[in-house]
């Protein structure tokens, strides 16, 4: 399918914030905030999709439009009490907040399918009117004991407590059949969570060694109902889950030598699912493609491991580093597809999230070198990724293992001749290569080169030019993909008046017309290319006031493009 997309909108914000910090005496410190936010969005989103055969003969077309306002406000407070011990290092801390976010918005999705059959077709059409009010309130609380143990051990304990309450209430009805209650699209969802977390941490700090081993209980108590209305029945036996978990954290730090240091850390995580994903109703606001809720995902573990190296020598201006990253993800939450063609819709994806068996994997390292080739004129620098990532998935209830290999280098230069003159070039390459074990014929070779130039001369007293050109290659050999996006910039500035408080500018974007936006993207179960029309080109005269004056030796700067 090739999707255009059309879309126009409007947001209005108004805040207000408080901050209050007192000193009450010399051990005792507290520190209370409040932040109020009104807003108001209004959006119309226009799809149109072509679908196709695998002889590229159009099937069909899909035309959606979605028309919403949303009004809404949130309150975000918090306050900290920090006590200081008599004993040196010893530190007592209690801190509390409370959290409410209220919205109330109405959808307007509208859909025109058509079917293309010979000569004739066949048309679907659906208008719907969807009323959402979502209430959120939280309250949190933690409390944190530091304690030495001697010179060179530390003592930390804390305590984290949360209580969210959600409530969900959505109505849709059909606008076309006198706003008949549509009951499949409606859901009153009432969610709470609580979740408790105490541990200790131990802290070692001596001789450019720190290090620290963290460990922490946590809870967490999930409860939902989910019923049409409020004053009725539930439709589902009620979500009742408690989910209990050891947290370790190891971070290691080591000053090797005044030029050397090393650091390592290993971390879990632990990722519930969002409402949106437990919540048991469908999206069809594109009836092409369905979007499920799952109340019976569980949490995923995400076990990080880091590392890192960096070498620094002052006297030769050199610097490098090494840095290696594995992640592997228990019970990851994918979103699996069910691919069918369905009557007066046409071939219909239903995505629903679920917890995959097996590991979800990512390693990458990534090298950078820093260094001058004539020093204080010519500098380089260089850097390079490569990562490796596993990805589980199900399709049509086949199992697909996404392979995902992504590389990329990047190398820069930096000349400056005179302090009046600076000239830069670098260039960069990456490469996404992802395999599908379910479809070979997939396979995708996303590739992106780039290149940037750029001149920045002050050639009188106040006077000053600056250029720059950039050009993009975007290349995809599976779609026949490939895009070359030269842009030209210049701007030339004037410091007016004996106090050099005014700048005049003049700038020139994009002189060649060319720019646009591209993307690519390969994941576990799609792939999109997409083109838009962005801010081409188009010319700027601009007057700024500087009260302290625009300082003459630094004022050669970045163009923005």
């Amino acid at each position: 399918n090739a999707d255009t997309t059309q879309s126009k909108d409007f947001r209005d914000n108004h805040n207000i914030g408080l901050r209050l910090e007192q000193n009450i005496d010399s051990a005792d410190i507290l520190i209370a905030k409040a932040n109020i936010n009104f807003n108001t969005t209004r959006s119309d989103n226009a799809l149109l999709s072509l679908y196709s055969d695998a002889n590229d003969i159009t099937t069909r077309d899909l035309t959606t439009l979605n028309n919403n306002k949303l009004a809404g406000w949130n309150i975000n407070s918090a306050a900290i009490f920090r006590h200081r011990l008599k004993k040196k290092g010893a530190n007592f801390a209690i801190s509390g907040g409370y959290n409410s976010t209220k919205s109330d918005g109405l959808d307007n999705p509208f859909s025109f399918n058509r079917f293309f059959e010979a000569n004739t077709f066949t048309d679907q059409v659906r208008e719907l009117t969807t009323n959402n009010h979502n209430t959120t309130n939280q309250f949190k609380s933690s409390m944190l004991w530091t304690e030495p143990l001697s010179k060179v051990f530390f003592l930390e304990a804390f305590y984290n407590f949360n209580e969210t309450n959600n409530v969900q209430d959505k109505l849709t009805q059909n606008a076309a059949l006198q706003n008949i209650r549509v009951d499949s699209l409606t859901a009153y969802y009432t969610n709470e969570i609580l979740f408790n977390r105490v541990g200790t941490t131990f802290r070692y700090s001596n001789n450019g060694l720190n290090a620290s081993l963290g460990l922490a209980v946590q809870q967490l108590q999930l409860k939902g109902n989910y019923s049409l209305r409020n004053d009725m029945p539930d439709l589902k036996d009620p979500i009742n889950k408690n989910w209990s978990n050891l947290v370790p954290n190891v971070s290691i730090r080591y000053q090797l030598t005044k030029a050397i240091y090393l650091s390592s850390t290993y971390s879990l995580d632990i990722n519930q699912p969002t409402m949106n994903q437990l919540m048991p109703i469908v999206n069809v606001n594109n009836p092409a493609f369905i979007i499920q809720g799952n109340p019976n995902l569980q949490p995923s573990h995400v076990n990080n491991f880091y590392f890192f190296t960096y070498y620094s020598n002052q006297a030769s201006m050199t610097s490098c580093y090494l840095s290696f990253n594995y992640m592997n993800t228990v019970n990851a939450i994918s979103n699996i597809q069910n691919i069918t063609m369905v009557n007066n819709i046409g071939m219909q994806t239903i995505t629903r999230p679920e917890n995959m068996k097996g590991f979800d994997n990512w390693f990458s390292i990534g090298p950078q070198i820093n260094f001058p080739l004539i020093k204080t004129k010519l500098t380089m620098s260089a850097y390079g990724q490569i990562g490796f990532g596993i990805t589980p998935t199900i399709i049509n209830d086949i199992d697909n293992v996404v392979k995902n290999k992504r590389t990329s280098f990047r190398v820069n230069f930096n000349l400056t001749p005179s302090p009046k003159l600076t000239l830069s070039t670098s260039g960069n390459i990456s490469f996404n290569y992802v395999r599908y074990s379910l479809r070979n014929d997939l396979n995708q070779d996303v590739k992106n080169y780039g290149s940037n130039s750029s001149l920045k001369w002050q050639f009188a007293t106040k006077s000053y030019l600056e250029s720059s050109f950039n050009y993009s290659v975007y290349k995809n050999a599976s779609f026949g993909f490939n895009r070359n996006i030269p842009l030209l910039s210049a701007s030339l500035r004037q410091i007016v008046g004996k106090a050099n408080q005014i700048e005049l500018r003049l700038a020139a974007y994009d002189i060649l017309n060319k720019n646009q936006s591209i993307s690519q993207t390969a994941s576990e179960n799609y792939v999109i290319s997409t083109s838009a029309n962005t801010l081409a080109r188009y010319f700027l005269l601009s007057f700024s006031y500087n009260i302290k004056g625009f300082d003459l030796k630094s004022s050669n700067r970045n163009m923005y493009y």
